[in-house]
């Protein structure tokens, strides 16, 4: 039954390698998440655990860690103990929105959005959420008008206006969507997401030497972002500056090898160039994603629409996530890794990232260094179940099986509806010589996780593989 992992959406083991898993939360919600989340939360707070924190404070770090999941429980927790006499934060009605929202339930986002903006009618950042929410259903009448409110309130806030540019881009509107990325500029000038947007548009209207000099401006301020280096090398084509376009190109794929188009571009403009050998090598990177669930035309368009999703949030680190995910699932590891360590790179304490990590080293029959990120993970949050099972699993392949079953007991204290930690928690005492212990822990399992298919004959095997060692002595 090993080996197995847990990816951390949800604490059940056997879906990491079900590629539908991989595209949870990807929803138009999120496909069309733009900037306004972004902005909501740059106040996230320390992730330090050197002191206990307020309910509030630990869901603002899951939020900042990119859990939206476990925040949104946090925040609704919160809320169902305030009185009907009472009024909750706004703080908390923000967060939930918000969190919501990320998590990809858009519908339960936009009811909290809304019932917050009956409490709190001016409030810019409640607006911005509605205004997300509501372009995400493809509302954008209504996303535009909450936009302009929340403009209005708060004047400073440049993420409103680069929101305004980006739907305007969406609905052709090019006039008004660069009125609003300039504004944008004015308020945020070292901003690479708003410079890389004002590029992406000046290339849509074929206005290549200012889309270059907003995309060099993009690259300057961040030099890691895949899709800047793209663009850049379209404006350069744009302007027949081949050899320069194609070192744009080639940069994009080297920070991302994932990048299908990138790959497809350099291709196609080094065979232009007489440079067969670098075509060839392109072509044959872009092929190999092509091929992405054995030539599954589904597959290839969810990764398709994972990397417009990146795009079009201006490389929101949640979307990078997911297709990092989504590479996982289909087994390509090296560029599953790569996008990983880039989420990393954005927000060094998440833990789910390095859970992940952690089950591309267990796919590569690396155990070692796949504990090592388990228990990495659990060092910053220890009841983070996924990376408790995961490191049992991980000990276990290691031939370690006393300390295999300290992560299992935790699994089973932290989440006994997952049935993999009682089978886990079995195991590793049959292992240890003690099978009626192990019988005890199967036929508990049985009972409180109530396993079915695969998992609960497994289950059944092994309490009859006990049974028969305990009437063996």
């Amino acid at each position: 039954m090993y080996p197995y992992a847990c990816g951390g959406s949800r604490p059940y083991p056997m879906e990491m390698n079900n590629p539908a898993t991989a595209l949870q939360g990807l929803t138009a919600a999120r496909r069309i998440a733009l900037l306004w989340v972004v902005a909501l939360a740059a106040g996230a707070v320390s992730t330090s655990a050197a002191a206990p924190l307020d309910p509030a404070a630990k869901a603002r770090t899951f939020t900042a860690l990119g859990d939206h999941r476990r925040a949104a429980g946090l925040y609704q927790q919160i809320l169902d103990g305030v009185s009907e006499q009472d009024q909750a934060p706004l703080e908390i009605h923000r967060g939930l929105a918000g969190a919501l929202w990320m998590a990809g339930d858009a519908i339960e986002a936009l009811g909290a959005a809304t019932r917050a903006l009956e409490l709190y009618p001016e409030d810019a950042a409640l607006l911005r959420v509605a205004g997300g929410i509501h372009a995400s259903q493809g509302q954008y009448a209504t996303a535009i008008e909450r936009l302009y409110q929340a403009a209005l309130l708060d004047p400073g806030q440049a993420a409103d206006h680069a929101n305004l540019g980006g739907l305007y881009t969406s609905l052709g509107r090019y006039d008004e969507a660069e009125a609003a990325l300039l504004r944008a500029a004015t308020l945020a000038p070292e901003d690479a997401v708003v410079s890389r947007r004002l590029g992406a548009l000046y290339l849509k209207r074929h206005r290549f030497v200012e889309a270059r000099q907003q995309l060099e401006q993009a690259a300057r301020l961040d030099s890691t972002s895949p899709t800047t280096f793209y663009f850049l090398g379209q404006a350069l084509e744009g302007l027949s500056d081949s050899e320069p376009a194609l070192a744009q190109y080639d940069r994009a794929r080297q920070l991302d090898p994932s990048y299908l188009d990138a790959h497809y571009r350099v291709a196609q403009l080094a065979r232009r160039l007489d440079r067969p050998t670098r075509a060839d090598s392109a072509l044959a990177e872009y092929q190999h994603l092509q091929d992405v669930g054995g030539g599954d035309v589904d597959a290839l368009k969810q990764m398709r629409l994972l990397r417009d999703a990146i795009v079009e949030s201006g490389e929101q680190t949640d979307h990078i996530f997911a297709l990092a995910r989504f590479l996982l699932a289909y087994d390509y590891l090296d560029e599953a890794q790569n996008r990983f360590e880039a989420v990393l790179h954005r927000r060094p304490g998440d833990y789910q990232t390095l859970n992940q990590l952690g089950n591309i080293h267990l796919k590569r029959r690396s155990p070692d260094l796949a504990l090592e990120r388990y228990e990495e993970a659990l060092g910053i949050a220890p009841e983070f179940t996924p990376a408790a099972l995961n490191a049992g699993n991980a000990s276990m392949l290691l031939r370690r099986p006393d300390r295999a079953r300290t992560y299992y007991e935790r699994v089973v204290s932290l989440a006994p509806d997952v049935a993999m930690g009682w089978f886990g928690l079995g195991s590793s005492h049959l292992e240890l010589g003690q099978p009626g212990s192990a019988v005890r822990i199967y036929e508990q399992g049985l009972e409180r996780s109530r396993p079915e298919g695969r998992t609960r004959k497994a289950f059944l095997e092994q309490l009859r593989k006990a049974r028969r060692a305990l009437e063996s002595r």
